[in-house]
């Protein structure tokens, strides 16, 4: 419903892929979607080079995800929640067990759950502290998320109980 916003159209853009004009993603004259404001900043050739750009995020997230059967197919378990942090485990048989911290806040905020853990940073939102060992404690960054690869034959129980 045009100028109603009953729909999800008002939040959504096109792909911004270059700085041309309608930033890449149509011939037209106009997308039948409006373009972000920040289209010609924010796309994936200005990313595509760029280690610390969304995009190089992404492309790590699925590759990691593409090499992993516990982060494919694995099960879930949570972790740990609060107003702040949610944490889960992701397992599978013979394979690397994952856990997964998200600082859902602007603020910073320490992991830290009752259990001891030993682990290695595989994947972050911070690609400069990738390869870190961590163990039993973790501080955040406002709105930073990790991927921590455990060390064998750990794991990490539901603490929210």
């Amino acid at each position: 419903m045009p100028d109603k916003n009953l729909s999800r159209d008002p939040a959504r853009t096109p792909m911004p892929w270059t700085e041309q004009a309608n930033a890449g993603f149509t011939t037209a004259a106009r997308p039948w979607l409006r373009l972000d404001r920040n289209a010609s900043i924010v796309n994936v050739a200005r990313q595509r080079n760029d280690p610390f750009s969304m995009l190089a995020l992404y492309e790590r997230l699925i590759n990691l995800r593409q090499q992993q059967p516990a982060l494919q197919i694995g099960n879930y378990t949570p972790v740990y929640a609060d107003h702040q942090i949610f944490s889960y485990m992701r397992t599978w048989a013979d394979a690397p067990s994952y856990i997964i911290v998200l600082n859902l806040t602007h603020r910073t905020a320490s992991f830290r759950p009752p259990q001891a853990f030993k682990g290695v940073i595989e994947l972050s939102t911070s690609p400069e502290i990738e390869g870190q060992r961590v163990q039993d404690r973790i501080e955040m960054g406002g709105d930073e998320g990790i991927i921590i690869r455990l060390d064998e034959g750990q794991t990490i129980a539901n603490t929210n109980q």
